[in-house]
């Protein structure tokens, strides 16, 4: 079947204009219908600086099925809403992993896990893949480089991209079970991590209310400090900047006045009971408390949001409109399936269809692209944005720029997106155990590897969906569509053959 195509030019429904938005072809549509009597009424792509400034903000665990710019019920992403009417957002991007390790690399380095090796979380990705991530070629290219984070797993230190960064290497974060300020610029790795719900709970017990239920995970640790080198950095380069914020990742519980919006309920209002549980043992969650959990998420949702919202408006204040702003994360979260939080073999959705919304400098209008996009993309988008002109074979992405009519491409051709976990596998050994995920067009397939193992795992078959038709995954499909299985199956393979093997 034909692939969904996204165009600046070449729009099928030209008088969706109306609202502001380009309409989409259709959801997963795969025919390319060219209406070119449409360009007129089109607005022209926005006029881009030589080397514009560049701020990415990455949230941590947002899922776009919990957001509202994404049809999300509850009215969780205001900011974000405001923010995208003057914005592109990508209607279906995803994850190349379903935690923060592999999510931060993919989005780093413009190479899947299944190249940079960043498969557990305290990995960091590889020599090879660090020399070509977008922090070393904008630093390289006399970018004035800045990162302010909140989450140490996602630290630039941790990660191996801290000597590209001239400002704010250290990771901000209040938690004693994760890495400190001093422990994450000495460590190539994640600190040994405790137990949580302990921790949290002896915090509960010997913290007052309002410390404790904002004790982490507070945005404006990497907010302030990021406005306000911006205020002060030396303008006579472009800036870089990259913010990573914490929530809504759990624990779950905002502070107030967020806690509660959308459940009054007395249950799961602490950092101990907002914990989720993970994987397949969420599976013994009582219905009931699994709906708090979910609304205590959307809370969070709402509680980044707002400080997401703050933080971009600020930005272009601050460094004018010849800015390109980009908004992402690292992965989602699942309340659905039996299967919680994130990490591990799941690799539905909820999980990795994660939000990729993109201002241009100068632009205006706001742009809805459906085609499937995935993180690897946002290294080569940004790299020409900022003229470097370096295309490093190891690069798996390709440049969104055609979405405007940049480079002299008016379309996106379709391609396959994958998405994968191999927590479980060596890290530089054979890719044997895991779980890998191709989206093509509608189609989506789930393949398992090895023998993997999870508390309350149940049997693990390959799943075929219809995200079209099913975008909850609610029907498996792979009995009825062998021919379709046969061929998202020896992509996956193909794959695997040229990337699955040892170092």
């Amino acid at each position: 079947m034909p692939e969904l195509i996204c165009l600046r030019r070449r729009q099928v429904l030209a008088g969706a204009l109306s609202g502001g938005l380009i309409a989409a072809v259709g959801p997963f549509a795969r025919s390319r219908a060219a209406d070119d009597s449409a360009d007129s009424a089109l607005p022209p792509a926005p006029a881009l600086a030589p080397r514009p400034n560049i701020v990415l903000l990455t949230l941590d665990a947002l899922s776009a099925e919990h957001m509202s710019l994404y049809g999300a019920a509850r009215p969780t992403t205001p900011q974000l809403d405001a923010f995208a009417r003057a914005a592109t957002t990508f209607d279906h991007a995803y994850a190349d992993g379903n935690y923060t390790t592999p999510g931060i690399a993919s989005i780093l380095t413009g190479t899947r896990p299944w190249t940079n090796r960043a498969l557990q979380l305290q990995a960091w990705p590889d020599a090879r893949s660090r020399a070509t991530s977008l922090p070393a070629l904008l630093h390289g290219a006399g970018y004035r480089t800045g990162y302010v984070s909140t989450n140490s797993a996602a630290g630039a230190a941790k990660n191996g991209f801290g000597a590209d960064f001239e400002f704010a290497v250290r990771d901000r974060i209040r938690d004693p079970d994760l890495c400190t300020d001093a422990l994450s610029a000495d460590l190539r790795y994640a600190c040994p991590v405790a137990s949580m719900p302990l921790l949290a709970a002896l915090a509960d017990l010997l913290l007052p209310r309002p410390v404790r239920d904002n004790w982490h995970y507070d945005p404006r640790l990497a907010i302030e400090p990021a406005l306000a080198w911006l205020q002060h950095v030396d303008r006579s380069r472009p800036i870089f900047l990259w913010v990573h914020l914490f929530p809504p990742h759990s624990p779950y519980a905002a502070p107030a006045p967020w806690l509660g919006h959308f459940d009054s309920s007395p249950q799961a209002r602490t950092i101990a009971s907002t914990e989720p549980h993970w994987a397949y043992t969420m599976r013994s969650v009582p219905p009931a408390l699994a709906h708090t959990l979910e609304a205590r998420y959307d809370e969070s949702v709402l509680y980044a949001d707002h400080y997401a919202g703050e933080f971009l408006q600020r930005a272009l204040q601050l460094l004018g409109p010849d800015t390109a702003l980009v908004v992402t994360a690292d992965h989602g979260e699942s309340f659905r399936h039996g299967y919680g939080a994130h990490t591990g073999p799941g690799l539905f959705d909820e999980i990795i269809h994660v939000p990729l919304i993109i201002k241009l400098p100068n632009q205006t209008q706001a742009i809805r692209c459906p085609t499937v996009v995935e993180q690897v993309d946002i290294t080569p988008t940004l790299a020409q944005l900022a003229g470097v002109r370096a295309t490093p074979p190891l690069w798996e992405g390709r440049s969104l720029l055609g979405v405007w009519g940049y480079g002299g491409v008016d379309a996106l051709p379709p391609k396959p997106v994958f998405s994968m976990n191999f927590e479980q596998n060596r890290r530089y050994g054979r890719l044997t155990t895991g779980s890998v995920a191709v989206v093509d067009g509608r189609w989506k397939l789930v393949h398992y590897l090895g023998h993997p193992h999870y508390p309350q795992m149940p049997p693990l078959h390959d799943a075929l969906y219809d995200l079209a038709a099913d975008p909850a995954e609610n029907r498996n499909l792979a009995a009825a569509q062998p021919a379709e299985v046969a061929q998202l199956r020896g992509l996956i393979a193909e794959e695997l053959a040229h990337h699955g093997g040892a170092e």
